[in-house]
């Protein structure tokens, strides 16, 4: 049950707290933090020519901070300790609240986590509520730097005095140790850290109870490319400090015994050495707060003064720069001026020499020109005449072409016509046809009637003799049946010759169509051979014609392509009379004229 009680109180999130003096490392280390697994803020401030590896701490809460050390009336240079009273004040409670906000948009729901801000050292009981508040389990690591060098830093950075320096740097790291006496922490350097890194990982991790998310081996190379020696930019040798009588005693134990923490471990008999170092800084700083204030009120003077002249020395030496950079303009332009004017002689001087031998070439130019004028017209009217021998040729082969589709409609008219005769005289044919067939069955029909006759008559004849005595009354009229019967016969006989000769007749005029229907065939197939023939000749017509086409296009581009040489030669000889040179030797050309005229 206890365990269970101790697992529900345990916080959800763990700060890696980094906690030292400006200008002591704190960078380096929260760099090499965030390498092995550490979340950083969000809002981070960028890397500058001091600090070009980055300050891994977050913008948002170092201007809060400035805020806070403000409102108790002090900054982060302040070597005073903070109001112990501004901690339960009205203000520090709503400063409270606007630090969780800070946290949140910082760091958000981040388990693991590094807050790194040397302003924190001098207000750790207000942020440890916070972080408190905050849900997070505070793991404090605090680094220290030989005072000397940091001293030389902030003089490098802030022009700050290296002894107000260093008392600056025993506030913060006073301060850290005793508002984190009695928590588990970790104490390392900056010496340590560039000597070996991995040692105090390792170490850290061991000493704070907790595990890396990232493996030492996974990151090595990356954090020793990080973590340079060229980091560090003022090194004073670590005994310099005890050798050094200039170096306050307090700064002296302070830093022996932080630096022993670091190299072997924290040791509780060393406190009391650290309190009486605090109890009496505090001390002093109440006894010369006047004295030091005074001093600093006339350094500011001194430093505003010495800005002012600062100021005013740059702005002479710009003035002067600005002026001698003018006066090497003049001197540039007046040795181009120099040189100017004399390409300007040398250029009358070529001119002048030249003016003869372009005289001479001008001449001879025109002469040309004009010879090649008239050769151009005598070009340009032969090829007028040939294409005007060209259009006459177009007119001539489209009025045979007109000529050969015109007969091309008569013989297809005629051709139409002759079909429709052909399909004339098939139809007369036909019915013809009919009428033979319908006479060949009458005939048939005829034939038949006689047959039966002749059957009738041997009948008659066979009973005549066994009925002639009764019949002689009627053989007259069997002989007048016999009469008629042959009468027609006849007659049918004669109608059947008459229609045999009317088929021979139609059967001569269908031949007769026939042989017509060939010869209008043939008459059909030689005309389409014409009318091929024909089309061919209008195809070869018109090739010779986009031949001619053709030649005349090109005939036209080479005229053009003559204009522009002739307009060429035409611009250049304006440009020639218009030109500087002409205009100078129109003296010379003048006296030439008058020799010749003599």
């Amino acid at each position: 049950m206890a365990k269970r009680q101790k697992r529900a109180q345990k916080k959800e999130k763990t700060c890696l707290l980094v906690l030292g003096m400006h200008r002591s490392g704190t960078s380096a280390l929260t760099g090499m933090l965030s390498q092995l697994g550490c979340d950083l803020p969000e809002s981070l401030m960028q890397p500058s020519p001091r600090n070009e590896k980055g300050f891994f701490e977050s913008v948002s809460i170092r201007d809060f901070n400035q805020e806070v050390l403000k409102s108790a009336g002090t900054s982060w240079d302040g070597y005073e300790a903070v109001n112990e009273g501004w901690l339960t004040s009205p203000v520090a409670r709503k400063f409270h609240e606007r630090a969780l906000d800070v946290l949140q948009q910082q760091f958000g729901s981040s388990p693991f986590f590094a807050l790194k801000d040397p302003r924190i050292c001098r207000m750790l009981p207000f942020w440890r509520g916070v972080l408190e508040d905050f849900d997070c389990e505070v793991k404090p690591i605090l680094t220290v730097r030989q005072p000397m060098e940091v001293a030389a830093s902030l003089k490098a950075r802030d022009n700050c005095d290296v002894a107000m320096g260093q008392m600056i740097w025993l506030r913060h790291v006073l301060e850290a140790e005793r508002q984190t006496r009695g928590v588990v922490r970790f104490h390392t350097s900056y010496d340590s850290l560039l000597a070996n890194w991995a040692m105090v990982a390792n170490q850290m991790q061991d000493g704070l109870g907790f595990s890396w998310p990232t493996g030492l081996e996974q990151v090595a190379g990356n954090v020793s490319k990080f973590l340079t020696p060229d980091l560090r930019h003022h090194l004073v040798a670590s005994n310099q400090i005890r050798d050094d009588p200039l170096v306050n005693v307090w700064v002296r134990t302070a830093y022996d015994v932080l630096r022993g923490w670091a190299e072997h471990g924290e040791n509780a008999e060393d406190y009391t050495r650290l309190d009486t170092v605090l109890s009496e800084f505090n001390t002093a700083v109440r006894g010369f707060r006047s004295v030091v204030q005074e001093e600093q009120s006339h350094s500011a003077d001194l430093q505003a003064a010495k800005d002012v002249l600062e100021r005013e020395h740059e702005e002479a030496s710009e003035t002067i720069r600005v002026l001698r950079k003018k006066h090497s303009h003049a001197d540039a332009q007046r040795v181009e001026t120099e040189t100017a004017l004399e390409q300007l002689r040398l250029e009358h001087e070529n001119l002048s020499q030249t003016a003869q031998v372009q005289a001479e070439e001008l001449k001879e130019s025109q002469a040309g020109a004009e010879q090649l004028r008239l050769d151009h017209e005598r070009q340009v009217d032969r090829l007028n005449a040939e294409l005007l021998q060209s259009r006459e040729t177009l007119q001539a082969v489209r009025a045979d072409a007109d000529r050969d589709a015109e007969r091309l409609e008569r013989a297809e008219a005629e051709r139409d016509d002759l079909r429709s005769q052909l399909q004339q005289l098939e139809s007369a044919v036909k019915q013809r046809q009919q009428e033979v067939d319908d006479t060949l069955a009458q005939l048939a029909d005829q034939q038949a009637h006689s047959a039966l006759l002749e059957q009738k008559t041997v009948s008659l004849k066979e009973n005549l003799q066994t009925a002639l005595n009764e019949q002689k009354t009627r053989a007259k009229e069997l002989a007048d049946l016999r009469t008629s019967s042959g009468a027609e016969i006849t007659a049918l006989k004669e109608t059947v010759s008459e229609r045999f000769r009317e088929l021979a007749e139609l059967t001569k005029m269908l031949q007769e169509d026939k042989a017509a229907m060939s010869r209008d065939r043939a008459e059909l197939v030689e005309v389409k051979r014409k009318l091929h023939h024909e089309r061919d000749r209008r195809a070869v017509l018109r090739g010779e014609v986009d031949t001619l086409l053709q030649e005349r296009d090109q005939r036209q581009g080479e005229m053009e392509a003559l204009r522009g040489e002739r307009e060429h030669f035409e611009h250049e000889v304006d440009q020639l009379r218009n030109s500087t040179s002409w205009k100078i030797t129109a003296p010379v050309r003048r006296v030439v004229r008058l020799l010749r005229g003599q």
